[in-house]
């Protein structure tokens, strides 16, 4: 049997109550929404897919190599695996195995946080969420699904969070309180300044759990920038990190995530976890992958080419653009999105969904600098055409 200890560290996930499940798959398929489906997008290598935030490099050297040997050990349970990957992410952020949460996807790890502050509530009145608007869209409609009271704070200038009109939000009628954090945020790439959102944490009352989602964190490079793990390690209870292998790593297909937490909270949220919910691929390409940083380097940048070529052309085009710190840019497009989107897709681009920042903005993800340049071509075309 394997320990609980394993059974906690593979992952949240799978245990959500019935009433959850079928919404959550749902989700995914809403997230979607307008966008073919991978198995209905052509095969063709020249569709262009700068929709979904995805590292068009894929995985590793090293990480194939690993790929291919997993192929020995699948017939073998993965727990092995799991605490070789929790170890290795414990050394990596400084903190112990027993803080590291495996799950498949950091989607998991957020539904089962959203589950645990709802089950740890006896009615719904008493739990509220606060979080930026516009952003990364699971945890309103899990609250919506679950019955917990969702506030989403709007952003300011340039999608900036407004981060005193969210602690009041917060700390409005009293009680408990989920703030969700997503920095970088999706789908505006705009990042949480560290110093306000460090002290409003500091401040506030147990009550008040913040869920920071850093799904896009290995992209930052803005100097004032530092991960929220550092408040875990300083012995936050009420605060839990959450982070993916699918951006920067190129893993999006092999669906591994974790949560980082105090080692008390981990232990309240064992009680939603289901053990094997990631497969041994996915666990020893992850241990692998965040071995390899030369190539991660490279990644990150074969990113900043990608963003300067975009970024360069949507200044001479007159199309403005957010400042982010991920893959993608948030632009300006002047032409109704579901028109636009429907043209990139005739030309063999697959631009971002509607996001609800407001008419006449279009997330791009970057693909690699050759990509890009090709989409460029397609959008200067678009503007003489009046299409952008």
């Amino acid at each position: 049997m394997p320990s609980r200890r394993t059974l906690l560290q593979m992952s949240l996930g799978a245990m959500l109550m019935p009433a959850a499940a079928g919404p959550a798959a749902a989700w995914r398929s809403q997230a979607r929404a307008g966008t073919p489906h991978d198995q209905d997008r052509p095969a063709r290598q020249s569709i262009l897919r700068l929709d979904s935030n995805e590292n068009s490099l894929g995985m590793s050297p090293e990480a194939r190599k690993v790929f291919a040997r997993s192929l020995d050990v699948a017939n073998r349970y993965p727990d092995g695996h799991a605490q070789a990957l929790c170890d290795a992410l414990a050394a990596d952020l400084t903190v112990s195995p027993d803080q590291i949460l495996l799950t498949n996807g950091s989607t998991a790890s957020i539904r089962a946080i959203v589950q645990s502050f709802r089950q740890n509530r006896p009615s719904t009145a008493e739990g509220r969420v606060v979080a930026q608007d516009p952003t990364f869209g699971i945890v309103e409609r899990l609250c919506r699904d679950l019955g917990l009271a969702y506030h989403g704070v709007p952003t300011g200038k340039d999608f900036a969070p407004d981060m005193v009109a969210m602690e009041k939000a917060a700390r409005k009628d009293g009680g408990p309180v989920l703030v969700y954090m997503v920095t970088p945020n999706n789908p505006t790439g705009v990042v949480a300044p560290t110093p306000a959102l460090f002290d409003w944490i500091r401040r506030a009352d147990e009550e008040t759990i913040f869920l920071i989602d850093e799904a896009y964190h290995d992209y930052v490079d803005a100097p004032s920038y530092e991960s929220a793990v550092r408040l875990i390690r300083d012995g936050h209870r009420n605060v839990i990190v959450t982070r993916t292998f699918s951006k920067l790593h190129g893993m999006a297909g092999l669906r591994v995530g974790y949560a980082v937490a105090h080692k008390d909270t981990m232990a309240d949220l064992s009680r939603f976890s289901d053990g094997w919910n990631i497969n041994s691929t996915g666990l020893m390409v992850a241990k692998a992958s965040l071995a390899d940083t030369s190539w991660r380097a490279h990644c990150l940048r074969q990113n900043t080419e990608a963003r300067t070529i975009l970024t360069d052309t949507l200044d001479t085009l007159g199309l403005g653009h957010i400042p982010g710190h991920t893959n993608f840019v948030l632009h300006r497009i002047a032409a109704d999105h579901a028109d636009y989107k429907r043209r990139m897709a005739d030309h063999g681009v697959l631009v971002g969904r509607y996001m609800r920042t407001g008419p006449g903005w279009n997330r791009l993800s970057l693909g690699t600098p050759d990509e890009m340049r090709r989409f460029v071509d397609i959008l200067t075309d678009f503007r003489r055409r009046g299409w952008a």
